[in-house]
């Protein structure tokens, strides 16, 4: 019984996809991940001046690889108390639902803050009437 060169092909092409798809499948996601954190980074450092961003704030992002769910995390320890509210609020109204903000400061002069900051649904949508 022979086999023709088609089937050979065929089989090489099976192989290849099996052995190739996986890898194929992983470079994407991680494409996805960098292309989520890069604009994630984008939208949170335009909230600051550049001078604030060259000396007195950092700002890192990480991404899940496959959810939508991520960190900002801003560190504004040499801000005041009044600066950091601001920005918090200023940053959780450009950051998507699916980001968590988490800012590194200081509210009172000796006491360092971490403060984790999320979006959560209104009222109406949590099935609770609004007093």
């Amino acid at each position: 019984m022979e086999h023709g060169p088609m089937r050979e092909v065929t089989l090489l092409v099976v192989a290849l996809a099996i052995g190739v798809a996986p890898f194929a499948a992983l470079i994407a996601l991680l494409n996805l991940r960098d292309r989520r954190c890069a604009a994630l980074l984008a939208r949170a450092s335009a909230a600051f001046s550049g001078e604030a961003l060259r000396s007195d704030v950092a700002v890192r992002v990480e991404c899940r690889l496959f959810t939508p769910r991520s960190v900002v995390t801003v560190d504004l320890r040499v801000w005041s108390s009044d600066a950091v509210w601001e920005t918090v609020t200023r940053l959780r109204r450009v950051l998507p639902a699916s980001a968590r903000l988490r800012i590194d400061g200081t509210l009172e002069p000796a006491l360092r803050t971490r403060l984790i900051v999320e979006r959560v649904e209104p009222a109406r949508r949590l099935g609770l009437r609004a007093a």
